[in-house]
C-alpha cells in the first residue's frame, strides 16, 4: 500500500498574466510501493478536528521545508496548463456559452490523463480563474473568478449548466485532449 506526505512544490505560473511568475505551495504526494512519486494534490492547508490535530497538522507541514522542493517548471498531467496552451480551446472559450460549461465540467469532478492513478481536480472558485484566464487570452478582456463562480444559478441563461454537469461537447474537447472525466469521489484527497 502506498504511502503519502506533505512536500513543498515549486511552481511556474502557465497563466498569461503572470510571466512565469514562481511561488512555493505545501501539497500532498502519494507515493506507490516502490517509493516513486504516483500523484499530487493542489495546494492544501491545514486541517483538524481539534486545535491540537490543527496544530499536528502544521507541524507536518513545516516538516517538509526541510526536504529537498520538487520542482514543476514543465507540468505533466495538468489539466490548467494543458487549457490554457491548447489554442482551439482558447478560442472556443470566447463564446460564453462555451466559457461557463467548460467552467461547470471543471466543478465536482475528476479527471485523468493516460495512466494517471491520483485525479487532477480544483474548487469551483479555482476553475473559475482558470475559465477567466482562458477568455482573457481569447478576448484580450479582463474577467475574474466571479464572472463564472455559480454562474448557473446567477444566470437566466438556458444553455448555462450546473457545476458538475459536462456537456457533451466538453467532455468530447477534453477527450480529444487526452483527458477522461469521471465523477468526483467525496473525501477522494482528504486525509483520514
Amino acid at each position: 500500500m502506498g504511502t503519502w506526505e506533505y512536500r513543498v512544490v515549486e511552481r511556474v505560473s502557465s497563466r498569461p498574466h503572470m510571466d512565469d511568475a514562481i511561488w512555493y505551495e505545501i501539497i500532498e504526494v502519494y507515493y506507490d510501493d516502490e517509493g516513486k512519486i504516483d500523484g499530487t494534490s493542489d495546494a492544501v492547508y491545514p486541517v483538524g478536528d481539534s486545535v491540537e490535530d490543527l496544530r499536528k497538522d502544521l507541524e507536518l507541514m513545516l516538516r517538509a521545508t526541510n526536504k529537498p522542493v520538487i520542482s514543476h517548471e514543465q507540468p505533466q498531467n495538468n489539466l490548467e496548463y494543458d487549457l490554457l496552451n491548447t489554442q482551439w480551446i482558447t478560442d472556443k472559450t470566447e463564446d460564453d456559452i462555451y466559457a461557463q460549461n467548460l467552467y461547470a465540467a471543471l466543478c465536482n469532478n475528476q479527471f485523468y490523463k493516460g495512466d494517471m492513478k491520483e485525479p487532477w481536480t480544483c474548487s469551483w472558485r479555482y476553475a473559475g480563474g482558470m475559465v477567466a484566464d482562458i477568455k482573457w487570452l481569447a478576448t484580450g478582456k479582463a474577467y475574474d473568478y466571479l464572472d463564472f463562480y455559480c454562474s448557473s444559478a446567477l444566470s437566466d441563461n438556458p444553455k448555462f449548466v450546473g457545476e458538475g454537469t459536462v456537456t457533451d461537447e466538453v467532455r468530447e474537447d477534453l477527450t480529444k485532449m487526452g483527458w477522461r472525466v469521471e465523477p468526483y469521489e467525496c473525501g477522494l484527497l482528504h486525509r483520514i
